[in-house]
């Protein structure tokens, strides 16, 4: 279980803070964050996608899973949609780039989510099909890929 949190949260920090910083101080903009209605979303935004992914991270792996899940994890985040982990990283992404108003930053957001959309969770739902079978072809049926429905939010 450690291993897989450590290795989870490093990633996520490389994704959300070291890249994203990176690509600011390469690209410098104006230094002073006006407090506006596009930083207070950013930030918004931030908090819940840091948030999402933690969450996600801990309800992955208070179950013992780690990378090789045995049961299907459908409870906490993963009940609202299937893959939050990589929902909260990119919510958080596109909270930075309109805190910092960085088109660079929304970019890197949108190819985050494409990355992870084609080379990871297209890859990831085949092999979790061929593993759980019709209980994941349900929970596919009931829970959305990446936007939560909202009658579920009220639940």
């Amino acid at each position: 279980m450690w291993k897989f949190l450590t290795f989870r949260l490093l990633v996520g920090s490389f994704v959300a803070a070291y890249l994203p910083y990176s690509i600011l101080a390469s690209h410098p903009g104006p230094a002073p964050i006006l407090l506006n209605a596009l930083t207070v979303t950013g930030v918004f935004l931030m908090s819940v996608g840091a948030y999402v992914f933690l969450r996600c991270v801990w309800d992955f792996a208070a179950g013992s899973q780690g990378n090789d899940p045995t049961i299907l994890v459908a409870h906490g985040t993963y009940k609202f949609v299937r893959n939050p982990m990589y929902a909260g990283l990119v919510l958080a992404l596109v909270g930075e780039s309109l805190l910092f108003e960085s088109w660079r930053l929304l970019g890197f957001a949108a190819g985050v989510w494409f990355a992870s959309h084609l080379l990871v969770i297209l890859y990831e739902e085949r092999a979790l099909a061929k593993k759980f079978g019709t209980a994941y072809e349900q929970y596919c049926k009931e829970v959305p890929r990446w936007i939560p429905r909202v009658h579920r939010l009220a639940s």
